[in-house]
Order: C-alpha cells, then sequence, then structure tokens
C-alpha cells in the first residue's frame, strides 16, 4: 500500500503559528466568561466561538478537581447564559434604535459609571483585571473550582487586553508608517517631474 506524503508540510513556523492561534481562542474564551459580568454593549459579531468554548471550559473545569463541589461552578455557568442572554438582548434592542457600534466591539465596562475620570482602555486593562482577581481569591477559599476559574479568567482577561493593544499599536504604526511612504512617494514623484508638476 501506498503513502501520501504532503509535498508541502507544514513548517515549523506554521505549526508554531497554529498553536498561538489555539493559545490566543484559549485566553480569550476563558475571558469572555468574564467580560459579560463586567461590560455592556457588545458588538453583534463579538461573542462569536469564543461564547461556545467558555461554555465548554465552564464544563470541563470541575473535572480538573475532583473531589470538590461543582455545584458553584454549574451556578455561573447559569450566571453566564443569563449574561449572554441579557447582551443578546441589549444587541437586538439597539439594532432596533439603529444604534450602531463596531461590530466586534468587545463592550463598555460597567465600572466606567463608578470610574467616570478613568478612560475605557484603562478600566479594561488595569481595574477589570484586578477586580475578578480580588474576587477569585476570595471565592478560592469558599470553593477552589470556581475560585481558580475566576483567578484565571483574570490572568486571560489581562493577557487579551494586553494583546488586543499591542495589535492596535502595531496596526497604528503601519498606517502612519505607510503615511511617510507616501509622502516620499509624492516628492519623488514632484522631484522627477520637476516644474510640470
Amino acid at each position: 500500500m501506498q503513502q501520501h506524503m504532503d509535498p508541502n508540510p507544514p513548517s515549523s513556523f506554521d505549526r508554531l503559528r497554529t498553536a498561538s492561534d489555539w493559545l490566543n481562542f484559549f485566553i480569550r474564551a476563558w475571558a469572555f466568561v468574564l467580560e459579560v459580568f463586567l461590560r455592556t454593549g457588545f458588538g453583534p459579531r463579538y461573542f462569536g466561538l469564543q461564547a461556545v468554548a467558555a461554555i465548554l471550559l465552564i464544563l470541563l473545569f470541575p473535572a480538573l478537581w475532583p473531589g470538590h463541589n461543582p455545584v458553584p461552578m454549574l451556578g455561573l455557568l447559569w450566571l453566564y447564559l443569563g449574561m449572554c442572554l441579557l447582551a443578546r438582548i441589549d444587541m437586538m434592542a439597539r439594532a432596533l434604535r439603529r444604534k450602531s457600534a463596531h461590530s466586534r466591539y468587545d463592550g463598555r465596562p460597567r465600572l466606567g459609571r463608578l470610574l467616570p475620570r478613568m478612560d475605557e482602555v484603562a478600566i479594561k486593562a488595569k481595574v477589570e483585571p484586578a477586580l475578578g482577581l480580588a474576587v477569585g481569591i476570595g471565592i478560592v477559599f469558599l470553593n477552589a473550582p470556581l475560585g481558580v476559574f475566576l483567578i484565571g479568567g483574570s490572568v486571560c482577561l489581562a493577557a487579551s487586553i494586553a494583546a488586543g493593544q499591542a495589535y492596535e499599536q502595531a496596526r497604528a504604526q503601519d498606517a502612519f508608517d505607510s503615511i511617510l511612504e507616501a509622502r516620499l512617494h509624492a516628492e519623488r514623484v514632484r522631484a522627477m517631474a520637476g516644474d510640470s508638476f
């Protein structure tokens, strides 16, 4: 029997990129559990597969804790599903009122009302992960799986925000570089055209 070999097997870089994509998805899904509690006004396409993966994560996490009470994690699941439903209702209501936002907007912090002098990014990057961490540490003594889950979610939330900020900074730098390149190109064209331009 002849085996068919792929003439272009994935390179180490491709495998690393795939692993990085899966890790990013896992982090996003875990962070998303906290986001639905901490934010409102999500974009209509923000939920995606990460919302479903978060359900699986909540359901499977207690398996790492044999002998501990899984009921609080199931309570978290029901609360999570309720918050997702409320967020979907909010999205539909905004669509009916024709209030548009970026389709992948990651939500407006609920804490923004309590911290009006702080900008949205600072609340998302600093306050939300710290709050999740504090709540997780407080709960870990009552129910270890739920507490550790919230602590992990807080770490993932901070990592997700940091990755998003790095991505936006890179996009802004690319746009700035394009402007500079276009300006240099225009100067070369003017120099070539001489007085006729």
